[in-house]
């Protein structure tokens, strides 16, 4: 079982305090003693401070890595090779079908078209649910946390994974057609 964990925790849950397994590990535990679990809470921000830098500078360790695997190691840093006639062909061949590539993409992404009525309500609705995580207790204010009550250990009812599914059942909800509000507003004709 700790293994599963593990490997939860490297998967998507290292970077945010949603992720359950690894948080079980220090924010309830059951040799603390009260004074100490005070301390252990942690808020969205104080891990978002926490693990951002680690995150960016895992990113960039990736992305640097994807592209020496797939595209190779870049040429001004082959400065140990020297110039010859295929190595202008293969160079040549590259830039075409870079060329040919880049094309396509364009050709594809004009084809999308604007951004639809429905993609602005899922920004919308992510964005909201953002909001949410991070204002339920920052500890820098009150947050709307403190507008439920409390169980009697002064815990809160309100978990992490309730904006989430909030923000899920809302998009079953809320219409994602735009005719939908122009009907319901003009007297449904």
């Amino acid at each position: 079982m700790e293994i599963v964990k593990f490997i939860l925790h490297f998967k998507g849950g290292f970077y945010n305090v949603i992720h359950k397994n690894k948080n079980d590990y220090f924010r309830e535990e059951e040799l603390a003693s009260e004074a100490c679990k005070k301390l252990l809470e942690i808020s969205f921000v104080d891990w978002m401070m926490f693990n951002i830098p680690p995150m960016i500078i895992n990113t960039l360790i990736c992305w640097v890595y994807l592209q020496i695997h797939f595209l190779g190691i870049p040429k001004f840093l082959k400065f140990w090779e020297k110039k010859s006639s295929e190595v202008d062909e293969t160079e040549e061949m590259n830039k075409n079908l870079e060329n040919s590539v880049q094309t396509s993409m364009k050709l594809q992404y004009d084809e999308l078209g604007g951004i639809r009525f429905n993609e602005i309500g899922v920004l919308t609705l992510f964005c909201i649910m953002v909001f949410l995580w991070v204002f339920k207790d920052p500890q820098f204010i009150p947050g709307w946390d403190s507008l439920f009550t409390k169980t009697a250990t002064g815990k809160s009812i309100i978990k992490e994974c309730t904006p989430t599914l909030l923000i899920c059942v809302l998009m079953f909800a809320i219409p994602g057609k735009a005719e939908y509000y122009t009907n319901f507003f003009s007297g449904g004709s």
